[in-house]
């Protein structure tokens, strides 16, 4: 183990000479990075929303539907990216649509559509 923390050293010595001055001045973030931050995790839980995915396309209509918690500032254009890895769809076929329930009709979401927040609290554009 010893050995190790000589050769990162030397390495960081040899290709980053500024290394130990900045540990001096900030701090050692290896060492003081053993936990996630609870702090940003608790704003990441906060700023998304829980989503099922589900594909009524043909080549893949069996699958089952997904449930993923997504950010709320992901843009139409990502989640077709995310249902085209899901779902192995050609990302310009696709057409998403949005239920706010299952007694609602779908809401077509086009690139210019409010992103998922927006969805999720009914701040919906008006037809």
């Amino acid at each position: 183990d010893s050995t190790n923390i000589e050769l990162k050293n030397e390495f960081m010595n040899k290709y980053h000479p500024r290394w130990n001055e900045l540990i001096k001045i900030y701090g050692n973030q290896e060492e003081n990075n053993t936990e996630p931050n609870k702090e940003i995790l608790a704003n990441i839980e906060s700023n998304s929303v829980t989503v099922t995915l589900r594909s009524m396309s043909k080549t893949s209509i069996q699958k089952e539907p997904v449930v993923k918690k997504l950010p709320e500032v992901m843009t139409v254009g990502a989640l077709k990216g995310l249902c085209s890895k899901i779902f192995n769809i050609d990302f310009m076929k696709q057409k998403l649509a949005y239920h706010a329930d299952n007694k609602s009709f779908p809401y077509c979401l086009l690139y210019t559509s409010p992103s998922p927040r927006d969805l999720s609290t009914s701040r919906m554009p008006s037809s």
